[in-house]
């Protein structure tokens, strides 16, 4: 018997966290009876320019058409056996999307997250937008809550009973390293260190600037790549190859970096960050260095399977230890692309994923709801 899911996202799947969490399980769950279908609250054009700051008359007057669209499309639906929504609904206003799509309760619900959402960022106006307790809200009504990171985990588990670690992943079988990783070897005569990132994400390349500096002074030679942060971004005068990022090239983007970067904030939303760039960079055998934030306190191990930084002083030393030791970056390849395969792919992940969509069903149906 095939079990019906109605999947609910503000961002369409261009972006990455709908991409990685939802729509790239559709086909695999279909293979195992699970027909899911994905509602997205923006549409492409919208979320192409949601964040750059431009005409939010306009954008305010195309999030209420969003909203609309969303409502109809939820209201003729009713042939689906569990909801699933992967943050919320919608970005602004209450959860009623998420309520009318249980139909108040007679659904069963799996809430997906994989940021500290509950997070006021400022400004109050922004926060008062968005309602960052809808997470607690959700957490609380759901039959399986779905996190990203052991972090989201302790902090979903203080609210609901059912919890389920996901990382967010990509698939193995696909995103593949290419031959010189796995020897330690650099693809070019320069080596690159790079960056993928957006502009909001930006900022953190701050903490790795002054290492990449000193390197440079003292003599090593390397490009220094930055994909997909605005080309107004100040590097404080540091010269680098900046590339616009594209969906269609982003596995080869990731495979294409000899060194990669993952700096993070270390605050409370950084806290539920699934470091799902250092996922990306052990998938496809890049070795690379990390803050230790977050989701990368749960896979990545010093010296293992990647590099970790804490100061300024651990970035230039881990960054000059890959540049200078071939059989380094190639340990480090192979271990990160061994983990990926035995636990961080999604190929091991749609099993968990397809465990609890059964599973909130089979419980809401035997009355176990809390």
């Amino acid at each position: 018997m095939t079990l019906r899911v109605l999947a609910l996202a503000s961002y369409p799947s261009r972006m990455a966290s709908t991409r990685f969490r939802v729509s790239q399980f559709i086909e695999p769950l279909r293979a195992r009876g699970i027909e899911m279908e994905l509602l997205s609250w923006l549409d492409d054009d919208l979320a192409a320019t949601f964040y750059d700051g431009k005409g939010w008359g306009r954008k305010a007057q195309r999030m209420l058409s969003c909203t609309t669209s969303m409502l109809r499309d939820v209201l003729r639906r009713s042939d689906y056996d569990v909801l699933m929504v992967h943050r919320e609904a919608a970005l602004v206003g209450p959860p009623l999307l998420e309520l009318l799509a249980s139909r108040a309760g007679r659904v069963p619900i799996v809430f997906d997250i994989d940021d500290a959402t509950w997070v006021a960022l400022g400004p109050w106006l922004r926060d008062l937008a968005r309602l960052p307790w809808k997470a607690s809200a959700l957490v609380r009504v759901a039959q399986e809550v779905v996190v990203g990171s052991q972090f989201l985990a302790g902090w979903a588990r203080n609210r609901a009973k059912n919890v389920t670690v996901i990382p967010t992943v990509v698939p193995a079988a696909v995103w593949t390293p290419r031959c010189c990783r796995i020897e330690g070897r650099f693809a070019g005569d320069v080596p690159v260190v790079g960056w993928i990132g957006s502009h909001s994400t930006a900022v953190t390349l701050l903490r790795v600037l002054p290492a990449l500096r000193r390197l440079r002074t003292e003599g090593y030679t390397f490009c220094f790549r930055v994909i997909g942060a605005a080309s107004s971004f100040d590097l404080e005068g540091f010269s680098a190859e900046r590339i616009p990022w594209r969906e269609d090239l982003e596995m080869d983007m990731f495979r294409d970096i000899d060194i990669g970067l993952a700096p993070m904030l270390d605050g409370p939303f950084q806290h539920g960050k699934c470091a799902f760039k250092q996922i990306q960079y052990m998938t496809v055998g890049v070795p690379h260095v990390s803050s230790w934030v977050g989701g990368a306190r749960d896979f990545v191990k010093h010296d293992v399977n990647g590099l970790v930084a804490r100061d300024e002083e651990g970035w230039y030393r881990s960054i000059r230890c890959l540049l200078e030791d071939e059989s380094l970056r190639a340990r480090l390849s192979v271990e990160g692309r061994k983990l990926v395969e035995q636990e961080l792919s999604a190929e091991v992940m749609v099993e968990r994923m397809a465990d609890v969509l059964l599973r909130a069903k089979r419980g809401f149906v035997h009355g176990c709801c809390r």
